[in-house]
């Protein structure tokens, strides 16, 4: 008869591991709050009016070459706004 010894095999320190460590994915912690609306309302035309945002206007591109009267223009970057049109006490 034979005799077999068992021994266990050397592992290998610098190896990677054969298997790794996933985290299973996190369940909602609870039901999402249902968000509340009031019924939509009809606006009125002064109401759309009061909301209304102009298109922004550039003086440097115009390239659907719209024409734009000279007040949209002066009103898009703020010069009508400003009050500093003062003269040199030398001139």
């Amino acid at each position: 008869q034979r005799v077999i010894r068992m021994v266990p095999a050397q592992i290998d320190p610098m190896q990677p591991p054969k298997h790794m460590h996933r985290k299973a994915p996190r369940g909602p912690a609870e039901d999402p709050v249902p968000v509340l609306h009031a019924p939509p309302e009809k606006l009125s035309k002064e109401e759309r009016e009061a909301w209304n945002v102009p298109a922004c206007i550039s003086n440097w591109k115009n390239t659907r070459g719209y024409t734009i009267p000279l007040d949209k223009r002066l009103a898009a970057d703020g010069r009508g706004l400003r009050d500093d049109a003062t003269t040199n006490s030398q001139f």
